[in-house]
């Protein structure tokens, strides 16, 4: 370029480099949105791709823990749709229940939150239980229902009075009248 300018004024020299340092910028922004063009006609295309390989990647994780599962236990995983057709709302049950131990109701408790109550008993060493049953009962029933069950079944861990008879939230006496 120095012999283009030779010749030439200061000022010539000036206008003639300034006029080329904004055609070098006005080709640079030209490139940038050509780039930028592409990429947003290409970027579909990538979260197209990036999201079938995390698909193909989530379908082999899936066979291959599959197929551990099966190695372990002879059983293959459920699938996400069949454990979710196979759920159940999760509400806090209401109700009377029942710890089990070798085939024999050994104690009756009640609750509003059944599940959360039946899980402390597991720290509970002085009551021994493989199982657990439960039946729905209103709130403003609990007290009778237990007590029925407790003086009908007459459980191992559920206290007893100096009488003998067994410890109740209601006595028999006040459950007939």
């Amino acid at each position: 370029m120095a012999h283009y300018l030779e010749g030439k004024s200061p000022e010539e020299r000036q206008r003639l480099l300034d006029k080329a340092q904004a055609t070098r910028r006005r080709n640079k922004a030209e490139r940038e949105r050509l780039h930028q063009e592409d990429l947003n006609r290409l970027n579909p295309l990538k979260v197209k791709l990036q999201e079938l390989e995390d698909k193909i990647a989530a379908m082999d994780r899936i066979v291959l823990l599959s197929e551990i599962a099966k190695g372990l236990t002879g059983k293959t995983l459920l699938r996400e749709e069949e454990v979710v057709q196979s759920s159940q709302l999760y509400t806090n049950r209401c109700g009377v229940y029942f710890l089990i131990n070798l085939g024999k109701v050994v104690y009756v408790g009640q609750s509003t939150s059944v599940f959360a109550r039946v899980s402390t008993h597991f720290v509970d060493p002085s009551k021994q239980f493989t199982h657990f049953a439960w039946c729905e009962v209103d709130k403003h029933l609990l007290d009778k229902f237990e007590s029925l069950y407790i003086h009908v079944l007459r459980p191992q861990f559920n206290g007893e009075h100096s009488n003998g008879l067994k410890q109740a939230p209601l006595k028999l006496s006040d459950l007939l009248s």
